[in-house]
């Protein structure tokens, strides 16, 4: 610019610093970085960056380093998807001496809706009214006296949104306005990806069971608690026999039956193939887990991952479910099933709840637990450091504990009546989305690294790196900070003979 008019000078775009920072958003409403960036990538490069800016490497551990919360979330953003059935066959492995077939008639039936709908095949071409009509024939035929409980699927967002999304993977039917008579001419997986679709089928049914006098009940949202509550209510007079396949069911049968209850039976409606079916006894079942774990099971099932709640990279459903035997993951839990616990509280518990999932001691915390295994897996590891097996930040972990306290709750009670959005969800595009994480992620000091992307060897004042006095780094495109001519000079040991 020296001696020339100010008015006539222009800035090349080829001259402008890079920072991390400044690279482009994603398209999403997200205030993070970019979502193509491989969040392993990126946590290689901060963390090699830090090593040389920082004296002390274990502050930059407060940071997930990466583009999203690896442990918990899927680089799409997506929670990870939870392996539900872990943690019935982890409680069956407890006890499965102590579960038998059925045996005796009387048994009252709860059946839930949704497994209902998904266990028949349609026929292609049959009208509306014949595939309603195969429901109730198939109930009339294996149930007697039965209770039928069905989901809803109303207009307002719901925190199994991203649930539902995944399911259909992003593919939705358009809605159908049917009749009975109307024949029915697109798949059924397919129809089914519509909730509009799908409640207008499940009013059609419910009005035809109700013809048939057969029992229905709608529940507001998701009818897991629906389900466990009709059974405790149909045992206290007669044995019951809830059919589903759900876990979530399951849990719930454990947690709400109590001993003063008549037999429950937990069973899936499936036909075994090749291996024995599981006929779970409720009330055996609580026997050798024990009352205060059968009080905690919702809480270590939304905790280690749900239909509303991420899976925890790493962390088995199993293992989960022996740490949950010790007494300080009890006392952790007891805040989460509490429904006057305050948010403070809240954070707090899941966080030590967390830290001791991860093998860390009591009152560590999630951050410095994070900087200690990363450590140690670079002294003792051959490979790198993947980011998604860390613990989650104390800050991308408050909000994973809040969606816990907030489906604890929703468990516990019917009456529950709780905004998502005041524990770790918020709005976007009208559907319920979890929030990531408060902070960004890495420091300001990281993420204003300049970089280039020099294709030669950084030895003119092209480099802008080299044009702003600094040293080329791992976040450069080309160089990676290691072999261009503005490299940081590697020292040369002195070896002395022996």
């Amino acid at each position: 610019m020296k001696g020339q008019k100010i008015l006539n000078y222009s800035f090349k775009k080829s001259n402008q610093s890079i920072t991390l920072a400044a690279k482009p958003k994603s398209k999403s409403d997200s205030d993070f970085l970019n979502t193509d960036i491989d969040p392993q990538l990126m946590f290689q490069c901060l963390t090699k960056a830090a090593n040389g800016l920082f004296e002390n490497t274990s502050e930059v551990f407060q940071y997930e380093l990466s583009s999203v919360p690896s442990s918990i979330f899927d680089c799409n953003r997506l929670p990870r998807e939870a392996c539900k059935s872990n943690l019935a066959d982890a409680i069956w492995a407890c006890g499965s001496d102590c579960i038998h077939e059925i045996d005796g008639e009387g048994f009252r039936y709860v059946l839930d809706g949704g497994s209902l709908l998904q266990r028949l095949p349609w026929t292609h071409g049959d009208s509306f009214g014949d595939i309603t009509q195969m429901y109730v024939d198939h109930v009339i035929r294996k149930y007697k006296d039965p209770v039928i409980v069905f989901d809803s699927y109303p207009e307002l967002p719901s925190i199994k949104d991203i649930t539902h999304l995944r399911r259909t993977k992003g593919i939705i039917s358009p809605n159908i306005n049917f009749t009975s008579s109307m024949p029915c001419k697109t798949k059924k997986e397919l129809f089914m990806s519509n909730s509009h679709n799908k409640q207008a089928l499940i009013n059609m049914l419910c009005d035809k069971l109700k013809d048939n006098d057969i029992r229905c009940k709608n529940a507001t949202d998701d009818a897991d608690l629906l389900i466990a509550l009709t059974a405790v209510d149909c045992a206290l007079s007669s044995e019951v026999v809830v059919i589903g396949e759900d876990t979530d069911v399951l849990v719930l049968l454990i947690h709400h039956v109590n001993q003063q209850c008549k037999r429950v039976i937990f069973k899936s409606d499936k036909m075994a193939i090749n291996k024995k079916m599981k006929i779970w006894n409720i009330q055996q079942t609580r026997g050798f887990l024990g009352e205060d774990v059968c009080f905690l099971l919702p809480f270590l099932h939304s905790l280690t991952g749900c239909d509303s709640t991420s899976r925890l990279f790493g962390i088995g459903k199993g293992l989960a479910l022996k740490k949950l035997n010790q007494e300080y993951m009890k006392t952790q839990g007891k805040f989460f099933m509490d429904n006057k616990s305050i948010k403070a509280d809240i954070i707090k518990a899941g966080e030590e709840a967390l830290t001791c999932l991860y093998g860390g001691l009591p009152l560590e915390g999630l951050n410095i637990l994070r900087w200690r295994k990363f450590t140690s897996r670079v002294i003792t590891g051959n490979t790198s450091v993947q980011v998604k097996s860390l613990p989650p930040t104390s800050d991308s972990g408050k909000f994973h504990s809040l969606r816990v306290y907030h489906q604890c709750q929703k468990w516990m009670s019917e009456e529950v009546d709780m905004d998502p959005t005041d524990y770790g969800w918020e709005i976007k595009r009208g559907k319920l989305c979890p929030i990531l994480m408060d902070l960004p992620p890495a420091p300001d000091k990281l993420l204003n690294i300049i970089r280039c992307n020099c294709k030669q060897n950084c030895d003119t004042k092209r480099c802008v790196c080299r044009k702003n006095g600094l040293q080329c780094s791992v976040g450069c495109g080309e160089c990676r900070g290691l072999n261009c001519s503005n490299s940081v000079p590697i020292a040369e040991s002195d070896f002395t003979d022996e």
